[in-house]
């Protein structure tokens, strides 16, 4: 395997784990039943990445960024949910 293969592949794994990063803090806020120390923002600029990461993949018919960022783009909404959906209201001082 040429070194540019191998760092394809090598680059195909990490993207697709990292993917499923935001999986790590939906289990903290679902463990503590709150989102308030989570950056909604965050989430919704991930969100906005991966998608045009997942319509470049698409446009040049390349599966590990297809893959990848597909995956991403499901944690991202999913993970964005849950925050909103455990954001707790903070009254104002």
């Amino acid at each position: 395997m040429s070194p540019g293969a191998l760092f394809g592949v090598l680059a195909g794994v990490s993207g697709t784990l990292f993917a499923f990063a935001p999986l790590l803090q939906l289990q903290r806020v679902r463990r503590h039943g709150s989102a308030e120390q989570v950056s909604a923002g965050f989430f919704a600029a991930l969100l906005v990445n991966v998608s045009l990461w997942l319509a470049y993949g698409l446009a040049t018919g390349d599966p590990p960024i297809v893959i990848a960022n597909a995956i991403g783009v499901a944690t991202a909404l999913v993970t964005l949910a849950v925050v909103l959906r455990y954001r707790r209201a903070v009254p104002v001082s």
